[in-house]
């Protein structure tokens, strides 16, 4: 894996930016889930830290561009990094500040927000009020947030045809009715 991360970076330090901008942050992409698959095989934050940083830098060449299915899969990608960072370390200033980056980027959605987007950072928020519940062994109504920001995520999904998911959003659901965690 580390071998092709390293080759990856190589190949992006070749073509700048403004060459081909959505080729870029496709390779960005990419580069993201290499150090992701490197923080989960290692449980890195340092490349976790990376992946985000990566995710980050291929957002910001897709911002605006609501409409690209790759803005959403981008923006999925880097909040489950962030969430999984936080669930790694398993500490609640970690996890708060999921939460609170998270929360920050549904702050920052302009008005009106584009519902994919929104969506996806609700998926993930319900993530990280389940690993907030877990982590300190008592659920402060992390649970039930969970389920609102599931049921607001399920909604949007099935409005939209977003069959694999809507398929998470109700498991995530199904499984909160049944008093599991969510699976990683």
């Amino acid at each position: 894996m580390l071998e092709a991360v390293d080759a990856l970076v190589s190949g992006i330090e070749l073509i700048p930016a403004d060459h081909s901008p959505l080729d870029w942050a496709r390779l960005h992409h990419s580069l993201g889930l290499g150090f992701s698959a490197l923080g989960e095989a290692g449980e890195s934050s340092a490349a976790f830290d990376r992946s985000l940083q990566a995710f980050g830098k291929a957002l910001a060449v897709l911002d605006g561009a609501s409409n690209l299915a790759l803005r959403a899969v981008v923006a999925q990608d880097r909040a489950a990094c962030l969430v999984r960072r936080a669930e790694v370390s398993g500490d609640s200033f970690a996890l708060d500040e999921a939460e609170a980056i998270l929360r920050s980027e549904l702050g920052a959605l302009r008005a009106p927000p584009e519902p994919v987007t929104w969506a996806v950072l609700q998926l993930n928020l319900a993530r990280v009020y389940l690993a907030q519940a877990a982590a300190r062994g008592a659920d402060r109504g992390e649970r039930a947030r969970a389920g609102e920001a599931l049921l607001g995520a399920f909604e949007v999904f099935a409005e939209q045809g977003l069959r694999s998911l809507t398929a998470a959003a109700e498991a995530g659901l199904q499984r909160l009715r049944e008093g599991v965690d969510v699976p990683r």
